[in-house]
This record gives C-alpha cells, sequence and structure tokens, in this order.
C-alpha cells in the first residue's frame, strides 16, 4: 500500500505468521550469593502467587525481577507465561527459548530439567500465535531510516518478516527530509 503522497517512497506492510528461526544465546552470568538467591527465590514465589490468582501485571514484575537475579529455569519459565497472558508474544518467545538454553544449575536439577521441557513445549505452541509484518520501501536511498513502534530497525531487515505482538503498530521511514509511516493492526496467528 502506498502511504504518505511522496511519490516512489512508500511503506507496505503484510502480516503474516512465522516460525521463529535460531535459539537466542544465552549469556554468561555472574552467580548470585546466598541472600541474594534467597531474595530471589522469595520474589519469584510471589509472582507464582501473582500467577495463579490471575494478577499477571503484578506476577510479570515480580518475575522479572526474580529472573534479573535468579536466571534458572524454572523461574524463566513462569517469567514467559506471565509475558505470555500480557500479550508480550515477542519477548515470552525468547524468555522461553532462553530457558531452553540454561544450564540447570540452581535447585533441583530434574525441576529445572522439566522446566526446559516445558518450556521447549510451551514455545512450540506460542510459536504459532505470533504475527509478523514485512516492510518494503519503495525508492530510499542509503541514508534510509526505519523504526516499528519508534524502535529502531535495520534496513539489512528490509522483506524480512518481522515479529510483534498482536495490536497496533506504527512503521516510520525516514530519508533526509522525507519520512512516512504507516499503521497497521495484526492479530493472533
Amino acid at each position: 500500500m502506498r502511504v504518505g503522497g511522496i511519490a516512489r517512497f512508500s511503506v507496505s506492510l503484510a502480516a503474516a505468521c512465522v516460525a521463529l528461526l535460531g535459539p537466542a544465546q544465552a549469556g554468561a552470568q555472574a552467580q548470585p550469593d546466598d541472600a541474594s538467591r534467597a531474595a530471589g527465590r522469595d520474589i519469584g514465589t510471589a509472582g507464582v502467587d501473582a500467577f495463579q490468582r490471575g494478577d499477571f501485571v503484578a506476577a510479570s514484575s515480580e518475575l522479572e525481577k526474580a529472573y534479573s537475579v535468579l536466571k534458572v529455569p524454572s523461574v524463566g519459565l513462569w517469567s514467559a507465561r506471565a509475558l505470555a497472558k500480557l500479550g508480550q508474544l515477542v519477548k515470552a518467545s525468547e524468555r522461553y527459548r532462553e530457558v531452553t538454553l540454561l544450564e540447570p544449575t540452581e535447585g533441583s536439577v530434574a525441576i529445572q530439567k522439566q522446566a526446559q521441557q516445558d518450556a521447549a513445549t510451551e514455545l512450540s505452541a506460542l510459536t504459532a500465535r505470533i504475527p509478523s509484518i514485512v516492510i518494503q520501501v519503495e525508492g530510499g536511498s542509503a541514508a534510509l531510516a526505519l523504526s516499528v513502534d519508534g524502535v529502531d530497525v535495520s534496513t539489512a531487515l528490509l522483506g524480512v518478516p518481522r515479529l510483534v505482538d498482536p495490536g497496533k503498530h506504527v512503521v516510520q521511514a525516514r530519508d533526509g527530509a522525507r519520512q512516512t509511516s504507516a499503521e497497521v493492526t495484526v492479530a493472533e496467528g
């Protein structure tokens, strides 16, 4: 679709479902001290309790804090679940993927390995729900700059499906003084 009134400079979008490709790499992390691990477990427990009460905003907040301190599969799994309940499907999928790559070193290894298996299963189901957009630009120069919802996007990703959460998104293209934008609303799946 042509957007803007600038000849030969437009943004077009196509919504599509795509499978997630390539696992995210889990980075090295410093091990927390005993007091930090205990605090992380307490915050994680509070997050799981909030999730089970249906308070997904509080659950996500608590589980994000816990996961930042205690990067273990069980906490990451609950964090991903809370993110998915909030409609943050892309972030949830990345969290699930990260969980599958973590080395189970804290607590019961059997529980952590089960959390990884659950994360892999839930990631597979979630993947089909995540929509994507494809950005096409006509007439752009080397100075072209793109953004989706205010976040810069590399021009190397033109024509490549970009995962997005369900809902409304704004795509902007800037090329020197020229600027155009498009809004698109995408649904799950």
